[in-house]
């Protein structure tokens, strides 16, 4: 049996092992300590620092095929490592492309993905005029490393801009622009494609974000331009050779579908697959690095489901409930930050806003 190894260890990676190694997958972590969520899931796990290359090499050389919890990471340093490049699904060279916004932009236009016109900041005088073209309601965003809301920034007046400007003049590059956009909702769908070709789609669904954090996500969500966009999502998957799952989020205008971002990884707004589909993303994720045959689609054996994020509030305690309707999930991290994702409720019921209803009652009975 193909030993997958998956590199990160926080609830991503957790969920990943769980589901993988509940299936008879062998699997195992590259965690960063003891305290990872991942850790503790099987006795396979090992620690190391993302730049310590002796034990990244010598966790590569312990599995077969590699894959990645998330997209920070230096892939520059991972392909000087031997057997990486043969190794990592998604492709090291795929990941170096989407972890960037500034590439993963170029590569939606390419392939015609439906996405926001953007501006790449080469030096700040130019980035004040392209920002006044637009009457200065533009948002800047971080090329690496953002996430929920971070590197993200809002400007809605020229004295914005310029404060943003003069602030990270000298690190104007690491940024891209793009215009403030008006949409109805934000939507998402998951995509995956396998080693041997096989690839489909989950149901879209609709997610609303509380400080700038996914707060909850219900669905399946019905629309006449699905079809449409499924098809260059999955043209998309074959051009570049992705193997794996990818989340694409999506901004609902009066204009149509525009892809927001994408995500080249196992993705929140896609744990209710965890209640409400035969297979999971995490397993899926597994399945399509060991080249398994996967359906074209996987529909929801519900009505409806939701999933409502749990966030920590800094809080030195948890109360930890739920009810009949509703299930947590709980991550068992060591510190309740602020802001810090510590678990999500799913539900499942005859409607989107039923399974909405009582997955925001499940979440309301817990106290992080």
């Amino acid at each position: 049996m193909k030993k997958i190894g998956i590199l990160g260890g926080g609830q991503l990676s957790q969920l990943l092992l769980k589901e993988s190694m509940e299936s008879g997958l062998n699997i195992r972590a590259y965690c960063q300590d003891k305290n990872d969520p991942a850790y503790n899931i099987g006795n396979l796990n090992s620690i190391g620092k993302l730049d310590d290359p002796m034990a990244l090499q010598a966790f590569i050389d312990s599995v077969d095929i590699c894959s990645f919890e998330s997209e920070f990471v230096d892939c520059d340093k991972l392909s000087e490592l031997s057997g990486a490049k043969e190794k990592f699904h998604p492709s090291l060279e795929n990941m170096s492309r989407l972890q960037d916004r500034k590439s993963q932009k170029e590569l939606l236009e390419l392939y015609k993905l439906p996405n926001l016109p953007f501006f790449h900041c080469h030096y700040p005088e130019w980035m004040s005029r392209a920002a006044e073209e637009l009457k200065n309601n533009v948002v800047f965003k971080a090329r690496r490393n953002s996430y929920d809301g971070n590197g993200t920034y809002i400007c809605k007046s020229a004295k914005d801009v310029e404060s943003f400007v003069q602030h990270n003049k000298n690190v104007i590059g690491d940024f891209i622009m793009e215009p403030l956009f008006k949409f109805k909702r934000e939507l998402a769908i998951t995509a995956y494609r396998s080693s041997d070709g096989t690839r489909g789609v989950y149901p879209l669904v609709e997610w609303k974000a509380r400080d700038s954090k996914c707060h909850w996500v219900m669905g399946p969500v019905k629309s006449k331009l699905l079809s449409k966009l499924e098809k260059r999502i999955l043209n998309f998957l074959d051009r570049i050779d992705y193997v794996g799952v990818m989340a694409f989020e999506i901004f609902d205008s009066s204009k149509g579908f525009f892809i927001n971002e994408l995500a080249p990884r196992v993705h929140n707004s896609t744990h209710y697959s965890l209640d409400a589909m035969g297979l999971n993303q995490f397993l899926v994720h597994a399945k399509c690095l060991l080249g398994d045959k996967l359906p074209r689609r996987l529909s929801s054996h519900s009505g409806g489901f939701a999933m409502v994020n749990l966030i920590g509030s800094g809080a030195s305690s948890t109360s930890l409930n739920t009810h009949n309707d509703s299930k947590l999930y709980w991550y068992a991290k060591n510190q309740n930050r602020e802001g810090r994702k510590l678990g999500h409720i799913n539900a499942v019921s005859k409607s989107p806003k039923m399974a909405l209803k009582n997955a925001l009652k499940g979440a309301s009975l817990c106290q992080v």
